[in-house]
Order: structure tokens, then C-alpha cells, then sequence
């Protein structure tokens, strides 16, 4: 009797990876497969962290491979679904294309985050992608590979947060140019002292938003903090305090800071324009971080000059 297949063996694999990635993310983070209608996304992860929520989660899409990786290789290439591809440009929540070497001696597994793939390389290498038909091809950066990985999926699927801290950043900039304009005007010392100390609350809401400077090893965010945001919190502090300033005390607030060799501590006029010069610059500069930061063009040129990238 001749022998009826009825599942492929792409099937197979397919169902030996979804088994397989689990092992090869951290035993803290929990997992959950849908067993549902498969519409492109077979894996939810949320990431915990010392037994905590972090709030973040990572959609996975899965597929196997019996193909053995080519290590020597920058990246690997894989024929991914038109549909998929828009699919997951509904979603926040990153979604990732995962590909799992089935016969690999450990559990192993290369990702591509695709909404972040299709800003940055798609939309402009292969503009006209959506009209296709069945299918694109995309690459997967090999580096981009668990286990080993863990802080780069952390990053990724703190997105949703940060995107909302850009938000943010948007509104407290606003107040406060609003606040720094308001200081320049002519009004009672009471007045003044107040708009410092809202000028101050707003800048530590900069400072304080987790999901864009809680990660230490971002070092654009961290960069921006320190050139930026911390200058104009000691600039505020400075004058809460009220003079004499000393020259020390101006040139610490900026590590980039340069003062003149001619001005002393008798020169206070010029000591305390430089402080509130630091203010309205930090105020203005905070636009420069909420810009930079969702410059996809500047993320583009950097992939391409220097091979840094997110997805």
C-alpha cells in the first residue's frame, strides 16, 4: 500500500525550532507559542529580569533550517513573504524573523527585526518590495545570534517604551523653552526662582526617562545625557544658588566647555551669562536628542559607513 504524507517535512522542521529557540534564551525569560491560526507570528517572549517585569516583549516569527550556516558569511539570505513583511508593520511590539539551524549541536538562532529592517534597508534599497508578489529576500546579519546576544533583544524590545519617552521628550522640551524664554524677561526675583525650580523638574524628567537612558550600554543616549542634560541641571543649580560662581565651578558644568583665559572670579557678570547660556542651550539642545534619535537617514548612513545597526 502506497503511503499517504500528509505533513511536509518542512512542517517538521519548522516544529523542531519552535522547540529548539527557547533553549537558546535566557532560562528567566518566558516564552509562549500560539496555538492558534499561524498568521506570521508563532512566539511571544516576554523579558524578565532578576525574577521582574520589564514590560518588554519580542514577537518571533520561526523558521528551520537543515542548511548548514555559512560562519565566513556577513549575513544570511532568506526569501521571507511579502505579507509577512507588512504584517508586521501593524505592530509596536517588535517583530522578529528568526531562523533556527535544526542539526546545530546547540540550540542556536539567527533574528532580524523586521519593522526596523524595512526603515532602513528596504525602503530604500528595494523601494517598489510591497508590489511583489510572493516574496523578498532580506539579510541577516550573522552577529545577529542567541544565545550571546541577550542585551541587543533587550534593547529592541524595549522600543514601545521609548517611543513613548520620545514623546515625552517632545512635550518637556516645549514647556521648557517656554519656562527659559519666560526667565529672560523682566520680572520679580520670586518669579525667577520659581521657573528655575520648574526648569529643574523638567530637566531630571529628561534625565529619569528609562527608555531611552536606562540603558547604559546606548552610547549615543548616554552621550546625549552627559553633553546635554546634565550640563543644564547643574546650570539650573548654579543659579538656585545664586553667585559669586567661580570658574571651576562654570567649567565643570560642560566637559566641553571653554572659557577664556582672561576671565576671572571677579568677572561675575560674564561667569553668570555662561550659566544661563548653558540653560537656554540645554533647553534648546533637548530637541537635538528627540530628532537625532528618529533620524532614520542618520541610522542609515551609519549602517552603511560603519556597519552599526539595530535590526
Amino acid at each position: 500500500m502506497k503511503k499517504i504524507r500528509v505533513r511536509p517535512e518542512a512542517h517538521e522542521i519548522d516544529t523542531k525550532a519552535r522547540c529548539m529557540v527557547p533553549k537558546a534564551l535566557p532560562s528567566s525569560w518566558e516564552h509562549r507559542e500560539h496555538t492558534g491560526r499561524d498568521y506570521g507570528i508563532d512566539m511571544t517572549v516576554e523579558l524578565f529580569k532578576s525574577g521582574c517585569a520589564t514590560g518588554r516583549f519580542l514577537l518571533f516569527q520561526i523558521k528551520g533550517t537543515k542548511a548548514k550556516i555559512d560562519r565566513k558569511s556577513k549575513s544570511l539570505n532568506f526569501d521571507i513573504p511579502v505579507n509577512t513583511l507588512r504584517y508586521s508593520e501593524l505592530f509596536i511590539v517588535p517583530l522578529l524573523l528568526v531562523i533556527c539551524p535544526v542539526n546545530a549541536e546547540k540550540p542556536i538562532f539567527y533574528y532580524l527585526w523586521l519593522q526596523e529592517y524595512i526603515k532602513i534597508v528596504l525602503d530604500h534599497e528595494k523601494p517598489f518590495w510591497r508590489k511583489n508578489k510572493k516574496t523578498v529576500c532580506v539579510k541577516i546579519p550573522l552577529e545577529n545570534r542567541m544565545p550571546g546576544d541577550e542585551g541587543k533583544l533587550s534593547f529592541i524590545a524595549n522600543f514601545p517604551r521609548r517611543l513613548y519617552d520620545w514623546g515625552q521628550v517632545g512635550r518637556i522640551q516645549h514647556e521648557l523653552m517656554w519656562i527659559v524664554d519666560w526667565l529672560k524677561m523682566p520680572h520679580t526675583e520670586e518669579l525667577d526662582r520659581e521657573g528655575l525650580q520648574k526648569a529643574l523638574r523638567l530637566l531630571k524628567e529628561v534625565q529619569d526617562l528609562h527608555g531611552i537612558f536606562g540603558d547604559k550600554n546606548w552610547h549615543w543616549a548616554q552621550g546625549m545625557r552627559r553633553h546635554f542634560v546634565e550640563p543644564g541641571i547643574k546650570a539650573v543649580k548654579l543659579l538656585l544658588r545664586g553667585g559669586p560662581y567661580s570658574r571651576k565651578e562654570v567649567e565643570s558644568m560642560n566637559p566641553h566647555s571653554q572659557i577664556s583665559t582672561s576671565v576671572t572670579e571677579r568677572d561675575q557678570e560674564i561667569l553668570s551669562f555662561l550659566i544661563e547660556s548653558q540653560l537656554w542651550s540645554s533647553a534648546q539642545q533637548t530637541s537635538t536628542i528627540l530628532v537625532t534619535g528618529n533620524d532614520y537617514n542618520l541610522k542609515r548612513f551609519e549602517w552603511q559607513h560603519t556597519g552599526d545597526h539595530d535590526f
